[in-house]
């Protein structure tokens, strides 16, 4: 997919294992957030962050429809 990544330390010899999901809301970027032990919900970047060697999301329209698409490797 091409799209920017954040992290150092990437050899271009490693074998990456790249993981994308996409949705249909540009409008809500992913951020790492510290949730109370009630949320429901804004866990999934902290783990991703931590896990990830390079993470990135993109902004484009499929089909005319406005997605956004996270991506880790």
């Amino acid at each position: 997919m091409g799209f920017p990544f954040a992290g150092d330390g990437w050899e271009s010899g490693d074998d990456p294992v790249r993981v994308e999901v996409w949705d249909g809301r540009p409008d809500r970027l992913p951020v790492t957030r510290q949730p109370g032990p009630a949320a429901r919900a804004g866990r999934g970047v902290g783990p991703v962050a931590a896990l990830a060697e390079r993470r990135g999301v993109t902004v484009a329209a499929v089909a005319g429809v406005p997605t956004k698409t996270v991506g880790c490797e």
